[in-house]
C-alpha cells in the first residue's frame, strides 16, 4: 500500500507545480507594465465599481454593493477590515453609512503611478445631508492569486465637505 501512495503523491505535486508555473503565477513577481493612462484607468475602474456597487447597496440583494466593495478591497485591506461580515458592520457605522445608498459622488484624482493612485471622492448622502469627502488609494496587488490587479487598500474616515442642503 505504502508503495502506491508514494508514486501518487509525486505525481500530485509534480502536477500541481507545474499548473502553478504554467499559469505565470509566481509569488512576488511585478505585474506586466502598463502605461500610466492604463493605470489609472485600471485604478479608476475598481474605484467606479465599488462606489456604484455602495450607491445601490441593496441591488439586486440586500449588501450586494458591499459585498462589491469587499470583492475590490486589497488583501492587506480585508486583513485590517474583514472578514466580510465585520466590514459590513463598519460600513453601516455612523462613519461610513453615508457610502451607502448615496445619491452621487464626484472623483478627482491626487496622484497617480503604474502601481498606486490616490482619489478624492465627494459623495452626496442624500436629503439633509452634508456632502463627505473620502481619500481613497487603490494599488497593485503585489503577489498571491490576485496578484497584478488593482484593489483598494484604504479609504479615510469622511470629513464634512459643505453644508446640508436647506
Amino acid at each position: 500500500m505504502r508503495l502506491f501512495i508514494l508514486p501518487f503523491l509525486l505525481l500530485t505535486f509534480s502536477i500541481l507545480v507545474y499548473s502553478f508555473v504554467a499559469s505565470g503565477a509566481r509569488s512576488g513577481e511585478a505585474p506586466e507594465s502598463v502605461g500610466p493612462e492604463e493605470a489609472l484607468s485600471e485604478a479608476t475602474a475598481v474605484l467606479q465599481k465599488q462606489l456604484s456597487g455602495l450607491k445601490n447597496n441593496d441591488q439586486p440583494t440586500q449588501d450586494a454593493g458591499i459585498q462589491t466593495a469587499w470583492d475590490f478591497a486589497h488583501p492587506s485591506n480585508r486583513e485590517a477590515t474583514g472578514p466580510l461580515n465585520r466590514f459590513t458592520q463598519m460600513l453601516k457605522s455612523p462613519t461610513y453609512r453615508g457610502l451607502l445608498n448615496h445619491a452621487a459622488h464626484e472623483i478627482t484624482v491626487v496622484s497617480s503611478s503604474q502601481t498606486t493612485a490616490t482619489f478624492d471622492v465627494l459623495v452626496y448622502p442624500g436629503s439633509n445631508s452634508a456632502p463627505q469627502r473620502y481619500r481613497w488609494i487603490v494599488a497593485v496587488v503585489q503577489s498571491g492569486a490576485r496578484a497584478g490587479n488593482w484593489a483598494t487598500t484604504a479609504v479615510s474616515a469622511p470629513i464634512q465637505a459643505g453644508l446640508p442642503p436647506v
